[in-house]
């Protein structure tokens, strides 16, 4: 009897083990096996990932402001998804925000620059060590990564004077590979 369970119960949980460590493979539709997407995260994107960013929370891509704290900028948050079939380089070679007249209102912080931002600008003593954990990990750090197959993201910030002149229409360039570039067109209604 015990000799019977075993014969089915094994095939079933060798099934279940080799099933359990599949990775899920993403849907790539571009012939060189990685698609890239860009989009401007919404401010309850923004919350549900990092926090909720009014006054007294710790949410690094919404400024701070308030009656204690005037806000000096607006951020422009892109969320840059990868989704690949294979190992590959991606750069991103710039991005660009302009008002209707054409005017430059915006630029993209490197790491480095966002960083001494929340650090000076905004958070200090503890609270920047939370901050700086959160942005860190999801902040596209240098601007050329190499990825894995699979999902990845990242996010980067345009960073202008406050108020932005809305709408405001973002220009971003990713290069996958050496010479495969891709832009995209995004129309910006308002911050992030």
């Amino acid at each position: 009897m015990v000799n019977i369970r075993l014969r089915l119960i094994l095939p079933l949980v060798g099934v279940l083990v080799a099933l359990a460590g599949c990775a899920t493979v993403p849907k790539v539709t571009s012939p060189t096996g990685v698609d890239v997407s860009v989009s401007q995260m919404s401010p309850s994107t923004i919350r549900s990932y990092y926090g909720i960013g009014v006054s007294g929370d710790l949410n690094p891509f919404i400024p701070a402001g308030g009656m204690l704290h005037k806000q000096k900028q607006d951020f422009i948050v892109l969320r840059i998804s990868v989704a690949s079939l294979r190992d590959a380089d991606v750069t991103l070679d710039r991005a660009t925000a302009r008002d209707a007249q054409g005017n430059d209102v915006a630029d993209l912080y490197t790491w480095r620059q966002f960083e001494a931002l929340l650090k000076h600008d905004y958070f200090q003593g503890r609270d920047y060590q939370q901050v700086y954990s959160r942005a860190r990990n999801a902040y596209m750090n240098p601007f050329d990564v190499s990825v894995r197959p699979g999902r990845s993201t990242y996010v980067v910030v345009l960073v202008g004077k406050h108020p932005l002149p809305f709408p405001v229409s973002v220009k971003v360039d990713v290069t996958v590979g050496l010479n495969d570039l891709r832009t995209f067109t995004l129309a910006v209604m308002g911050v992030s």
